[in-house]
């Protein structure tokens, strides 16, 4: 059973992870419309990469970039990858409310694979709480219906794929570090991503584009090796709900670079996702 200080640490500590991702995000936002989302995605995984390693060798840490337990990193590694090629097919097929709101469906999932896979209960209060969050989620982003597609299937695989991956960190052995778990992980994006982007065409980025992948690459290797932290530090069911603070982050970046203006529906929303965490956690 997971301390439940344990459980608020690593909630934090998701929190800001979930922040700095939805940092990355703003900027994949905006470089993607200029060189193009998979190109984008690679370079930024590129830089993540780099620092990633970087930090290690400065800090005499090296050996820790290695996996101990290659089949783990790379498997986990694996499953967060097919979960952004997913996702993206799910941007390009399905509007893109619909989209997210399938896509937030993981920290459900997470709770479900969690019983099955490790054995974590949840009180009813906190089932409660995970479903008044994804509640919050239709609120905000009110999806229109319309029929099951294969961009549906592959937002919804796309969840269970994250789910997957992020109790797989339960299993993980304490001597396994965090940095190789995340160098896994990003040199299977790199690969996929690279792959892509030679598909669909290459575009030169300037000095601009560079300097906005390396700063999407620090916010994201900051973001990854931070979340990896949390859910090894507390119950994934309990980490996993904090995705949804994405939402108000994405309210923020929205207003703060992209004028998009924050209505009361959007806030009623947040406010009910704060409300579904605290549910959780307590």
């Amino acid at each position: 059973m997971t301390n439940p200080t344990h459980n608020l640490r690593a909630a934090l500590i998701a929190f800001i992870a979930f922040a700095a991702f939805s940092g990355g995000d703003t900027t994949v936002k905006t470089l993607s419309s200029r060189i193009g989302v998979y190109e984008t995605t690679f370079l930024i995984s590129v830089f993540a990469l780099s620092f990633i390693i970087g930090h290690g060798l400065l800090s005499g840490q090296a050996k820790r970039l290695l996996p101990v337990y290659p089949k783990l990193a790379f498997g986990r590694a694996l499953l967060l990858s097919m979960n952004t090629l997913l996702i993206y097919y799910a941007f390009s097929a399905l509007p893109l409310a619909e989209a997210y709101v399938l896509g937030f469906l993981s920290p459900i999932f997470v709770a479900i694979v969690a019983f099955i896979m490790v054995g974590e209960r949840l009180s009813l209060r906190g089932w409660f709480g995970v479903l008044l969050g994804f509640a919050g989620v239709i609120w905000i982003l009110q999806p229109g219906a319309a029929p099951l597609s294969a961009g549906h299937v592959a937002a919804l695989g796309s969840a269970l794929f994250f789910a997957i991956a992020q109790v797989l960190l339960r299993r993980a052995k304490t001597d396994e570090s965090d940095k190789a778990l995340v160098v896994a992980l990003l040199i299977v994006q790199s690969f996929f991503a690279g792959l892509l982007a030679l598909y669909n065409g290459l575009i030169t980025p300037d000095w601009q584009d560079l300097a906005l992948a390396a700063l999407g690459g620090g916010l994201i290797a900051f973001a990854q090796t931070m979340i990896v932290k949390a859910f090894r530090l507390g119950s994934a069911s309990v980490v996993a709900p904090v995705q949804y603070s994405q939402i108000i982050w994405g309210l923020f970046y929205g207003a703060l670079l992209f004028n998009a203006p924050v209505e009361i529906h959007m806030l009623a929303g947040a406010v009910i996702i704060l409300i579904s965490g605290w549910l959780v956690l307590n």
